[in-house]
């Protein structure tokens, strides 16, 4: 379990630093910091933050990931847990924004979950 008194949580969330997901290498991955401060400050799920940034419908992300867009609106609303087989989707729709970002974005909702519930 992470250690929540020495600041681990607070590191990966504070807005502009780089947050590490597991993904086949232990290399940073850039969140920009309005998709950080709009998980952390404004409690948005990893999809809606990315989709905010980059001005994207939820019909304009149905249509060229292939997704749906009831499952759109539910991983938008944090209804719907990303799993791995969206998030390639969801990168390969969106063109600028890589699995790793997105799989990171998904670490900081989990986090922050994982806060609240203590």
């Amino acid at each position: 379990m992470p250690d929540t008194e020495n600041g681990y949580f607070d590191d990966i969330l504070s807005s502009g630093l780089s947050a590490y997901a597991g993904v086949k290498s232990s290399t940073a991955t850039s969140i920009p910091d309005s998709i950080s401060h709009l998980v952390r400050e404004e409690r948005m799920s990893t999809l809606r933050a990315w989709r905010i940034h980059l001005e994207i419908s939820v019909r304009e992300l149905s249509s060229s990931s292939g997704i749906s867009v009831p499952a759109i609106e539910l991983l938008d609303r944090g209804e719907l847990s990303l799993c791995l087989w969206m998030a390639i989707r969801i990168a390969a729709a969106l063109q600028v924004v890589s699995v790793q970002s997105i799989l990171a974005t998904e670490c900081l909702v989990s986090c922050r979950t994982y806060n609240d519930k203590e």
